[in-house]
Parts: structure tokens; sequence; C-alpha cells
């Protein structure tokens, strides 16, 4: 039989320290609250002082440091600059034992936290969880650890589940709030509501004047905001799509539509983008407007215009853009450099696909900037010497054409037939919980009353955005038709009246030009 010695363990299996030799442990700990209230806070504070204490009254222990984060979920710790700097220490050898008030507070991703516990192990770092009495080092440990840590992810996913619920029934109630760290025109009122901040509202409504008025685009408006020195809400600078969303908004004129995004995944945060998943909410006159509702009607109107010409404004140089089409091939005219490197250098304009391959030439003649200006300033003054009927009719076929009435009834109507619905859907649960029914009628029957109920929200929806988009059209006809009446001749081009006036112009091959003005009235002109 063969002899076997024993040879005792010198180091510890976990931190590979020598078993007899005794030092002070360095311990440091972790506090967490996820939200910014009050008596969140006092905990939190609590937190701190209770681990700095504990350590410090312990002879045993070396006091690293209370690491901490305040207002984060946990469900990730990506975010989390306290826990990230503290996994950070404990790598670097510069702590032994860690203390968590509970594995909720450490997090309650499964995954994320079985995997740093096990990275800490390898370290030689112990974790000791309070409130289940958990320390990483014990053997056995890990099915425990996952068990309990399964526990702690359910109740966040419930958590999340009675957050989101509870936000959804005060949407449906009217409730809402607004991201006013970032929110431009409004801080949290006194009774909780929106107010307006003065100084805040006055460039909101320049943004709205420059872009309506003085035809700037979002480029031109944001870069004259940052020559002003005028910051963003979180004192940045400005870019041509923040200006966009102040002009989208419907926040500014008092209305707001609730639930554009929502989480789709609780343990990851990430809101995505409502496409009709859930429902929307849409509250009217719930605030304070900045905008009125026309111009911020007129303001709808004019990005979709300018969306559908392709015309970004961008300069009075290429007011042009998006508004000549080839009367061969009904193309867009392009602006070309002509002579880039000579005396002769100049800008025209030419069917974007006269020379394309695989089609015949248009034979549309090339333009100038100049002769386009001439054209447009003979033509306008001709539309000048009919005005007064131009006008007299357009502004009847306004009232005709932009009429909303019997869209205001519809949308009443079906305003009606939705709260009937809902009563069905009421009447049908309340019923089924007092004398069960079988449950595959019920739900055959539940799921019918629904869908016509989410039927008749998108038609409410679908007729509001009718009645929206009719009355910004009527409203940008008439401020057109108001400037017309001021104007008996021009003597030069100006930008601001061929933009306003004029839906486009179309080139024909005999050197004509057509003008398409919005008072439905067409003219033509020959190139000089």
């Amino acid at each position: 039989m063969p002899t076997v010695t024993r040879i005792k363990a010198t180091l510890d299996a976990n931190t590979s320290a020598p078993i007899n030799e005794f030092r002070k442990k360095r311990v440091a700990a972790y506090a967490r609250v996820s939200t910014d209230q009050d008596e969140q806070f006092t905990s939190f504070e609590s937190q701190i002082q209770y681990y700095e204490n504990l350590i410090k009254s312990n002879p045993d222990y070396e006091f690293v440091k209370v690491y901490s984060d305040e207002g984060l979920s946990g469900t990730s710790v990506k975010k989390r600059k306290g826990f990230n700097q503290m996994i950070n220490d404990a790598k670097d050898g510069k702590i032994d034992l860690i203390l968590v008030k509970s594995i909720s507070r450490f997090g309650r991703n499964t995954l994320d936290l079985i995997s740093y516990i096990q990275t800490l192990k390898s370290y030689g770092v112990e974790v000791h969880f309070d409130k289940e009495g958990i320390k990483t080092f014990d053997k056995n440990i890990d099915m425990s650890l996952a068990i309990m840590s399964a526990v702690a992810q359910e109740e966040s996913h419930s958590i999340s589940g009675n957050v989101t619920a509870g936000i959804r029934y005060k949407y449906a109630r009217g409730e809402y709030s607004m991201c006013y760290g970032s929110f431009l025109g409004y801080k949290k009122g006194a009774n909780g509501k929106p107010e307006i901040v003065k100084e805040e509202a006055e460039i909101v409504r320049d943004i709205y004047r420059w872009f309506l008025r003085d035809k700037l685009s979002t480029y031109q408006i944001a870069e004259r905001l940052n020559k002003m020195g005028i910051k963003t809400k979180r004192n940045g600078k400005w870019g041509h799509t923040r200006i966009k969303a102040i002009l989208k908004n419907e926040k500014y004129k008092g209305d707001a539509l609730l639930q554009k995004g929502y989480v789709k995944n609780y343990l990851d945060h990430v809101v995505v983008k409502n496409n009709g998943e859930l429902d929307q909410y849409y509250v009217e006159k719930g605030h304070e407007p900045i905008i009125s509702d026309e111009n911020w009607a007129m303001a709808q109107i004019e990005l979709k215009n300018r969306e559908v010409l392709s015309h970004q404004y961008s300069s009075t140089e290429d007011i042009f853009s998006g508004m000549i089409r080839c009367g061969d091939c009904g193309s867009f005219y392009g602006r070309k450099l002509w002579h880039s490197t000579d005396k002769y250098k100049r800008f025209i304009y030419q069917c974007n696909h006269k020379f394309s391959k695989g089609k015949e030439k248009c034979q549309t003649p090339n333009l100038t900037e100049e002769q386009l200006k001439k054209a447009f300033v003979k033509v306008f003054n001709e539309l000048l010497k009919i005005k007064h009927d131009v006008i007299a009719i357009s502004e009847e076929t306004i009232k005709e054409v932009f009429d909303t009435s019997n869209l205001e009834l519809k949308k009443k109507e079906l305003t009606e037939e939705l709260a009937d619905q809902k009563a069905l859907i009421d009447s049908l649960v309340k019923n089924n919980n007092e004398h069960p029914m079988e449950q595959e009628a019920f739900l055959r029957k539940y799921t019918r009353y629904t869908e016509k109920f989410t039927q008749i929200k998108k038609e409410i929806e679908d007729t509001r955005k009718e009645i929206e988009l009719k009355y910004g059209n009527s409203l940008l006809a008439k401020r057109n038709f108001e400037e017309l009446k001021k104007t008996d001749e021009i003597s030069e081009f100006s930008d601001i009246i061929f933009t306003t006036f004029v839906k486009e112009v179309v080139v024909h091959r005999n050197s004509s030009l057509e003008f398409h003005f919005i008072t439905n009235v067409t003219l033509y002109t020959k190139i000089d």
C-alpha cells in the first residue's frame, strides 16, 4: 500500500494570500438608489454613512471607499459610474471585500450579476450581501446566487411593469410631464403643470418667425442662433435637427401627443418609436401655449412643402432648387457650375436627366439664374393686373376646399362611438367576472370589441390630422392672398415672393416657361 503524505495548503484558495499571515482586509461598500425622490435620497445618504461607520469601526478592516450611484436603474450596469469604478479598483488590487445591502442594489440582471461576481472572485475579491446573508466565497454559493438574482430580476420586471402601467393610466387621464432639463420654453410649475419661461419662449417664437416670415432654413436658423451666442437648454450648440424638432412639437401650441415612444426591453431601457404598437393619447390645450394654433399649423405645412419639393432653402443663390421641371421628361432642373476655372464662371440650370444614359436627350434649354428672375418679374406683374378677380375667386375656393365642418362632425360622432365601444368592453368584462362564460367565446367577443375600439381610435386620429392639415393650408393660403393684396407691381426679383406664390415652373423645348401659381392661375412667358 503506497504511503500518502498530506501537504497542507499555505495560501487562501480565493485570495492567494498566506493563510497564517494576518493583514487588515481592504473593505469597500456599494450603495445605490434608483430614483431622485427625497425619501430615497435620505435612504441613499443613510446607506453611505452606515457602511462608512461599519467599516471604520472594525479593527480588522481598512476602509477603502463607499462607491455609489444615485438615480439609476439596477437592470443594467453600463451607466453606473460608481459601480464600474469599484470593479476597476477591485481588478487593480485595491479591494479585498465589498459590502452591499442586497442583491437588488448590486444588480437585477441575472447574467450581469453572476458575471461580475465571478470576475471579482477571480481577482480574489469577496462580496457580502446583508439582506440575503450571502458571502460569495462560501462553498456551493453559485446555485443560491443564481436563484436569488433571478428573484431580484423578476422583482425588477414587476416594478418596471407597475411603473409603466401607472404612467399609461396617467396618460389616459390626460396627465403628463415634460423633460424640463432639455425642453426649451417651459419649466415645471407650482401646480406640477408646464409653466412658460419668458426668455426661452421668445427664442421659440423667433424660430417660428424666422422660419415662416423670413423663409430661413432650419440650417440657417441654427447658424443664426449660434452666431448670436444663444445656447440650447442643455447649454450646447444648435443644429438643424433640433430646430426641426421645435417646429414639429405640438407642445408649443399647448397640446401633447403622449406615448410617442416606449421601452421595449425593461433590462436595457432603450426607448423605441411607437409606430402603433401601443395606444397613444392626444391632449388638447393641456397647458399654456407659446405658439398660436395658426403659426404651428402653417409651420407643419411649410415643413411638408419643403420636404416634398426637396427644397433646402439654404440660400437665395439656390432659390430655384426643386422648383423647375423639364417639360420633356418631368425631371427637376439642377444647378450646374460652368467654366469653374476661368473668368466666364457662372451657374446655369439644366434638366438633371438631360444626359442620362439609355434615355432620349431632352430638348429643353438651359437657363441662367438671371433669365429665370427676369421671367418671374414679368409674369408676376401680369398676375397682379388681374389680382382682384383672382383673389375673389380664390377666397371662395378656400372656403369650400378647406371647410372642416363635416370633418368636425365626423370626429364628434366617432368620439361618441368610441365611448359606446368602451362601455361594451367594460360591460363584457364585468359580466364575465360576475357570471363566467365559456372562455373561448369570451375571448372571441373581447377581441372583436377591442379591435373595433382600436379602429375607431385610429379613425379619430386620422380625422384630427386631416382637420389640422386643412386648417394649416387655409391659413397659408389666406396669408399669401393678404400679401398679394398689398402689392401692385414689382420691379425686381424677390425670393420671398417667388417661394410664396409659385408652385412650380415648367420649361418647354420652345423656350417658353409655364408658371404655376398658388392662386390656381397658370401664365406663360418666353425666355429673353
